[in-house]
This record gives structure tokens, sequence and C-alpha cells, in this order.
């Protein structure tokens, strides 16, 4: 779950427990209850839940949806170990990973576990995975 998700989920939680103080006097919202009403809380409440909601859409529709492998791409990782590969491609867009800015191509590489790169370029929600370099052979 990327960053955005999670905070769109903590923000329509947020709204709930609002709600809900407003709704019953759950002590320690006495003072929210007093300077700002039982209306204006529950309209803040609902403002959080949308608004979260909305947060959690985004971070849904900003998920990679399509993965191209490139004849190079499959080539080179022919006779290496998959595993750390599609660790590493699992979290292409998910914010996880530091993708790092490629000088040379365009497009950004990601390591693996065991030092590797994995070279891509992102499209919207199209990744195209463009080269595979194994941990002994770096540029």
């Amino acid at each position: 779950m990327n960053k955005k998700r999670q905070f769109g989920l903590f923000l329509a939680i947020v709204g709930i427990l609002v709600i809900l103080s407003s709704i019953s006097g759950i002590t320690g919202s006495v003072v929210s209850n007093v300077l700002v009403g039982k209306s204006l809380s529950t309209f803040i409440g609902l403002i959080f839940i949308i608004g979260g909601l909305v947060l959690f859409e985004i971070g849904e529709s900003q998920l990679v949806t399509r993965m191209i492998r490139t004849p190079k791409f499959k080539k080179a990782i022919k006779k290496h170990s998959l595993k750390p590969i599609q660790a590493a491609i699992n979290k292409i867009g998910t914010g996880l990973g530091k993708p790092e800015k490629l000088t040379h191509l365009r497009g950004y590489s990601i390591r693996t576990n065991y030092g590797g790169r994995i070279m891509y370029k992102q499209d919207g929600n199209t990744v195209t995975l463009i080269d595979y370099q194994p941990p002994s052979k770096h540029y």
C-alpha cells in the first residue's frame, strides 16, 4: 500500500472518530463540542472522510497496471535468481525501493536486494522494463 493510500485511510478513520465524538459524548471531546458545536464537528468529520476516500482512490489509480518486458530485459535476467528481481519489480510505482534517475538513458533504475539494477521507463500506469545489470556488472 503506497503512502497516499495509507494517508487517505488515516484521514477517513479520523473523520469517523470526529463524527462519533460529536454524536456521543466521548470524554475528552467536551472542549471541541463547546468551542465548535455538534453540527460543525459532524461537517468536519464528513470532510475528513470524503477527503480520505478521495486520497485512497487517487493512490489506487497511480499504481502500475501494466508491465512490459523488453526482449533485452528477458535475455538479461536469464540464469539469474528471479526472486530478488521480482521483488524489486513489485516495488516500482509504490514509493518503495528508491528509484534513481538515469543520466545516460531516459528512465529510472531500481536496485535488487543483492546489488543488481533494473532499468525501466514509466509512462503513466505503464512500466517498460528495459535492462537488468547483475550485481557484479555496474557501469
